[in-house]
């Protein structure tokens, strides 16, 4: 596996995440219906995540993942 991004902070209240991207192909690794694997904490078991929306803010990925729908859940 290798690290394609961090997220940075919530965007909205409805399940946005800003992302900080560590890759230089952002449109292919963030664009909907990819697949990334991630943790919610550090040691926190890994998890499969599907990108359902993507779009750029300010120069950086903006993704709500697959079942994720409040800023709760992100």
């Amino acid at each position: 596996m290798l690290l394609v991004g961090v997220v940075a902070r919530t965007q909205g209240i409805r399940g946005e995440v800003v992302v900080n991207a560590t890759t230089d192909f952002v449109d292919d690794r963030f664009g909907e219906g990819a697949e990334l694997f991630g943790r919610r904490v550090p040691s926190g078991p890994v998890e499969r995540l599907t990108i359902a929306r993507f779009r750029m803010h300010l120069g950086r990925p903006a993704v709500i993942f697959g079942g994720v729908t409040s800023i709760n859940d992100a």
